[in-house]
This record gives C-alpha cells, structure tokens and sequence, in this order.
C-alpha cells in the first residue's frame, strides 16, 4: 500500500475511533455505568445468592447472602440494608447493614424466634438498586415430651447356652449315649440294668459266664420286638440336648417411680412361665406346671436413656435349671416320641419286653448249665429288668433335676430399645433387647453372652 493511501485511510478512521470511544465513556451525569464500580442509578441492582424462599424451625439460625452488581454482572461497592417486614415472632437479624465484599456479596445471619412459628418477609436495599426480599417460613418445634416408663411389661425372653451344656446335663445326655453305644445295645446296657437288681452272687456269675453271647441274643430279640428302640434313645438325646441349649422364659417386668413420675425408676421380675423349642416348634408352660418354685427380683435399677432405650441394672432370678430340662423329658420329648407313654420309665418299658427277656435269660441260662434247683427264674429276670428300666429312666431324671442345684439362678443385666406405639406418651413396647450375665449352676456357671441372648416386651393392657 502507498503511503499516500495509508494516510488516507487513517483520516477516516480515526474520527470514528473517537466517536465510539466518546460513546462508551462515563457521560458524569449519571446517565451511564461507572467502570470504576461506584453505582450509577438505573445500572445497579441487588440479586439474592441462593433461595427466595426461606424454610426454618424455630430456634435455629439460617445465613442471607445478596450480591451488588451492576449492568455486567461486576461486583459494586456499598451498604446493604436488611429489615423485617410482618411479625417474626422473635426472630432477630445479626446486623441491620452489611458492607460488600470485594465480589460484591454481603451477608447477614436470620436467627428464628425461640418456639412460634412465623411467617415474614426479610428485605434488602441499597442505594440506586431496587429492593429485594426473601418469604420466611418458621416452624414451631414441637416440644419432647419424656415417654412414661411405669407400668408393667410382659417379657419373652430366649437364652442360649453358647458355650456348651453343663456337666450335670452332659451327664445325664451320656447316660442315654451309653444305652446305644455297644455293638449290642441296648441289650448289653439293659443286663447291667437288671444285674443291679439281683442279689444272688450265684446267679450273677452264672448270667455273667452267658455274656457276650447272652447280650447278641436279647439284643435280637428286643429290636425284633422294638425295631425303633436305638432311633427313639437317639432321638430323645437329640431332643433334651436342643431344650438344654435353647430355652424360653415368659416374665412379668414391673416398673415403678421412688419419687414423682420417672423421677427415679425401680423394677421388679418375676419368672411366669417356660417355653420349649424343639425342632422349631414351640410348648408354653407355666412357672407352676414347670414347678419352678417362686423367682423374684426386686430392687432392680431401671433408666430410662434418651427417651430411646431403657437399661436394666443386674438382678438375680431364681431359676431351677435342672427342673426345668426334667419337665421337659417327660412332658414334651415323650409325647411327641410315643404319645401313649406317660413319662421316661414308660416309653423305655413299652420298647423293652421284660417277660421276653426274662424267659431269653432262664432259657440260656437251664441250656447251660441246668435250672440250679430253681435258684434262678425267668420270673427274677423279668423283675430285675423292670427294676432295671425304672431305675435307669429315675436316674436320667435325677441327674438332669441335680443339674443347677439349691442356687440355680439367672444373673443379668439387660439393654432394650422401647417404642410408643399408640402415641400416648408412654413406653408401650420393648425392642430388640438383650441380656447378658451368667445361669449360676452348683457345678459353675454358664456364660450368657451377646447377643444369643434376646428379650421383647410389651405394656400390659396395650393391644
């Protein structure tokens, strides 16, 4: 390009590079935006950061933030002025003004009214800018009352002795063990039963000369006759060893203030009745069908903790453990073995024919060696053998009512979530709630660990 023409061209353009730049300059009469952020009217607005609407409970603080700008979104400088319109029902501002930042934001805190709700307005001004505002909604809170404790609960409880059977029941397991443990049992076992019973030395050295041959040859003819006599002994070690291990005990939990309502919480419990589970179904009895004698507690130290959970403090129950697992052989694992036998001597008597064994006995006894003058009988024998049945069905019996001894008890302490189920204000229900401690037996004690051990309640007179 010449230089002539370039001097042209920049004649021309230069007049309008002045005429544009006298367009985009300050005018100084307030017509147009300040570049240097000072608020021109008409250029200047307030703009709330975040929500219009305002939603609180009473008591609580909420931060308002509004930011100065101007036609192009760039921060001004200045005071901001807050007030509340309508009734806040004590609701305060932090500060009546605030000052921008240098982003143009000021802030101020809202702090709600102590307990009412309220429903106002919260506005915003600055000079040259309209005023905006922010709808405040607050909520009452409504006040927690405390869940009454007192009255009385009915309790079910499941314990479960994870660390194994106590050695008086083991004992009384293994005695049943020992009916099926030979190659010729029950036969063998129920000769050393029967020889118990017989006085006569003679007599028992002649039997004791037939043996083992004697033992093969009853213990056909018992199964013959008693083809399930092993299956049921099995079957009844099974069944005792699933009460002994996993039992239920119904109770009834009073609670009771010292002083005013819940001021101090005491508690008394009381056993009322056991439950048996055996392969998932379930037998309710009584304290008294059981004949557990009386088990109370008293004095018990009961809390109440945030209104959530009740803590029961460490209590002894008397708990005749060894009686509760006799009750069980003859009233439950019986009938559902043999409905027609009333007790332990009698299932083991209908699966043992005495006067079968009795004529076995004296029949081997004369093929060997003679009828010894009449010294043994097959009457004898089949007398011994009932002796024999009824003493080992007792002796089962007793071992197992030995078990816990004069000071069997539940020593515990227990922790249980409660609910208010009707909304009246009172603890209604106990959840999810477990014990711990120990059954204290004459042999030892039997720990009671969490969380095998778990407890429900509820307020007696709620449905």
């Amino acid at each position: 390009m010449s230089t002539n023409l370039s001097r042209k061209f920049a004649a021309v353009l230069f007049p309008v590079a002045l005429v544009a730049l006298g367009a985009c300059a300050p005018t100084g009469d307030g017509s147009g935006p300040d570049p240097y952020g000072t608020p021109v009217a008409g250029h200047a607005f307030l703009k709330v950061v975040g929500d219009r609407d305002v939603f609180m409970d009473a008591g609580t603080a909420t931060a308002l933030t509004i930011r100065y700008e101007d036609d192009y979104g760039e921060p001004l400088a200045g005071e901001v002025s807050f007030a509340i319109l309508g009734n806040s029902q004590g609701g305060v501002l932090s500060r009546a003004t605030a000052v921008t930042d240098a982003t143009g934001i000021a802030r101020i805190v809202l702090n709600a009214g102590a307990t009412d709700e309220a429903a106002f307005r919260i506005v915003a001004s600055a000079a040259v800018a309209d005023a905006v505002d922010w709808r405040v909604a607050v909520t009452a809170v409504q006040p927690v009352i405390p869940l009454a404790t007192v009255g009385t609960f009915d309790v079910s409880s499941r314990y479960e002795l994870t660390g194994g059977l106590p050695a008086a029941a083991t004992d009384a397991l293994r005695t049943i063990v020992e009916m099926t443990d030979d190659v010729n049992d029950p036969a063998a076992w129920l000769l050393d039963r029967a020889l118990e019973g017989i006085d006569s030395g003679f007599a028992l050295d002649v039997i004791s000369s037939l043996r083992p041959a004697l033992d093969a040859q009853l213990n056909h003819v018992i199964l013959t006759n008693a083809p399930d006599f092993v299956a049921t002994l099995v079957e009844l070690g099974d069944e005792l060893g699933q009460v002994a291990r996993k039992f239920g005990v119904a109770s009834q939990f009073d609670i009771s203030a010292v002083t005013m309502p819940d001021a101090a919480l005491v508690g008394r419990h009381a056993i009322t009745g056991v439950t048996y589970t055996i392969d998932e179904e379930s037998y309710d009895f009584t304290a008294a069908e059981v004949e557990l004698g009386a088990s109370v507690a008293q004095g018990i130290a009961v809390q109440l903790i945030a209104g959530t959970r009740v803590e029961f403090g460490e209590h002894t129950l008397p708990f005749d453990y060894g009686q509760m697992l006799a009750f069980a052989v003859d009233r439950v694992i019986i009938p559902r073995l043999d409905p027609s036998s009333s007790d332990l001597g009698d299932l083991l008597a209908s699966r043992v024919n005495c006067h079968r064994v009795g004529d076995e006995v004296y029949e081997a006894v004369v093929e060997s060696v003679g009828d010894l003058f009449g010294l043994i009988s097959s009457g004898l024998i089949e007398s011994a053998c009932v002796s024999g049945i009824d003493a080992a069905a007792n002796a089962i019996l007793e071992q197992l009512t030995d078990v816990g001894g004069a000071g069997s008890a539940l020593v515990i302490q227990g922790d249980v979530r409660v609910a208010d189920t009707n909304l009246d204000h009172k603890v209604d229900a106990l959840r999810t709630g477990l014990w711990a401690g120990v059954l204290h037996l004459a042999g030892g004690d039997a720990p009671l660990v969490k969380p095998h051990q778990t407890f429900t309640g509820t307020r007696r007179g709620v449905n």
